[in-house]
């Protein structure tokens, strides 16, 4: 059950292909998947869409021995991939419930997975070059917080750049739990109170509050891939899974006992991936 915990990033400003290295790439990608990766205009989107799919495709093939160009992934119409190979594979049966998520920002792109818990995964790069001072840049979010949230990351000043460090923080918890049970847009972010572990707010262990209920199976962890750049990994029950989501197999349901073992697997540091690597058809070696 341990490889179904996977945490992965590849740095995509490293990655300068050519027009002609970008379209081989592009065909590793089945046809009906390549017109969500061209129909951005600017191409530095393009290349995060792209190593994106190639890395779920990547992680299955890593995780469950799958050959590659059998993999099918699709998408609930809140935009979170699932695997919907209807094969029989000893790896899927230890992994009764293996789902996926991946997010794409600044300079990386990064992927999580879980064997049985429902997981989300949101990266956040801190724009250095921002023009607007924290009480200006942090009106347009007035909404997105709760009062005790906003008292927090006000508590990490006066340094304007720990103000946006600790939003950021904040902001990628939050987008980490839509994800990972399948919201997507409309989900009214006040709902979701999160606070850190024993109060420390540079820890990077948290937990959250939905419509004021403590959530006591839902874990967040914080990791910070470079000076500019936070990743947040959130997991919970799959019985938490919401709308579209319940229909895939990651709304699988199972009993108390299983989710708490599941729940009880460590957390992962990222490993950095290259390109390369991404690109390969051939099974990683890490």
């Amino acid at each position: 059950m341990d490889k179904g915990v996977q945490r992965w990033a590849v740095n995509v400003s490293l990655w300068t292909p050519s027009p002609h290295q970008f379209r081989s790439c592009l065909s590793l990608l089945p046809l009906c998947e390549r017109s969500s990766v061209v129909r951005f205009v600017n191409f530095e989107d393009q290349k995060r869409a792209l190593l994106s799919r190639l890395l779920q495709r990547k992680l299955v093939q890593f995780v469950l021995g799958l050959n590659y160009d059998c993999i099918v992934i699709e998408r609930t119409p809140e935009g979170k991939p699932y695997l919907i190979n209807n094969v029989e594979n000893k790896n899927l049966n230890l992994l009764p419930n293996f789902n996926f998520n991946v997010s794409h920002h600044g300079d990386y792109v990064v992927i999580v997975s879980e064997p049985m818990c429902l997981v989300g995964v949101d990266v956040m790069a801190h724009d250095t070059r921002s023009k607007d001072p924290p009480h200006k840049f942090f009106e347009v979010f007035s909404a997105c917080f709760t009062p005790c949230e906003w008292e927090t990351i006000w508590s990490a000043g006066p340094e304007e750049d720990m103000l946006f460090h600790q939003f950021y923080r904040f902001w990628c918890m939050k987008e980490a739990y839509i994800k990972a049970v399948g919201i997507g847009l409309g989900f009214e972010l006040q709902r979701a109170e999160v606070h850190y572990q024993d109060g420390n707010i540079w820890s990077n262990v948290a937990h959250v509050l939905i419509d004021g209920v403590h959530k006591t199976k839902w874990q967040f962890f914080l990791h910070s891939l470079d000076d500019k750049h936070w990743v947040c990994v959130a997991k919970g029950p799959p019985a938490d899974a919401i709308g579209s989501l319940i229909e895939t197999p990651s709304g699988t349901q199972f009993d108390g006992v299983t989710c708490d073992t599941a729940l009880t697997l460590q957390n992962k540091s990222f490993i950095l991936l290259t390109v390369e690597q991404i690109l390969s058809t051939e099974t990683l070696a890490i």
